[in-house]
C-alpha cells in the first residue's frame, strides 16, 4: 500500500475549503479530484512524494497527483490553487519543451510575458485568454512548439 505525506483527511479538509473552483488572485483551474485520464482518485501532496529531489528548490511545494496513473499539477505559491491541468508523462514533456522555446521570447525584454502569450494566441488561433500553456492539449501544445521551433 502507498503511503503519502500528507493524510487524506487533510487533503479532505483542503478540498471541502477550497472545493470547485478556485480563484485567489492567480487563474481559475478547478481543484482536481478525479483523473482526467484513468479516473484514479487524486491526491494533494509534496513535490517530494513525484520527483524524490530533496536538494530541488521546489521541493517544498505542493502537488496534486493520481495515485493510479501518476499524472500531476503542481500549485501556486498558496498551495492549494493548481498552475494548470493535470498532465502525463507526454503532456509535461511537451509543456517543457514550449517554454524552453517560449520564455525567451519575453525574458529577452523585447516584449513582456502577455505580450508574449497574445502573439503565441494570434499563431495558435486561440483566445489571448485561454493561451497558457497549463491550460492547453497534446495537439495544441505540439502546434505551439513547431511554431516556435521555426524562429529559431
Amino acid at each position: 500500500m502507498m503511503t503519502f505525506p500528507y493524510s487524506r483527511s487533510l487533503y479532505q479538509k483542503s478540498k471541502r475549503k477550497y472545493s470547485g473552483v478556485v480563484v485567489l488572485g492567480y487563474s481559475k483551474y478547478p481543484i482536481p479530484d478525479v483523473c482526467r485520464y484513468c479516473e484514479g482518485e487524486v491526491i494533494l501532496t509534496t513535490n517530494d512524494f513525484i520527483y524524490d529531489r530533496k536538494i530541488w528548490k521546489h521541493h517544498n511545494c505542493n502537488v496534486y497527483v493520481c495515485i493510479v496513473c501518476k499524472a500531476s499539477v503542481g500549485t501556486h505559491p498558496d498551495g492549494i490553487t493548481p498552475l494548470g491541468l493535470l498532465a502525463d508523462k507526454c503532456l509535461k514533456n511537451l509543456r517543457s519543451q514550449a517554454h524552453r522555446l517560449f520564455d525567451p521570447l519575453w525574458k529577452s525584454g523585447k516584449r513582456t510575458r502577455n505580450q508574449a502569450y497574445k502573439w503565441m494566441a494570434k499563431r495558435l488561433g486561440i483566445p489571448a485568454k485561454e493561451c497558457h500553456f497549463g491550460q492547453l492539449d497534446n495537439d495544441v501544445l505540439t502546434r505551439a512548439v513547431e511554431i516556435l521551433s521555426k524562429l529559431k
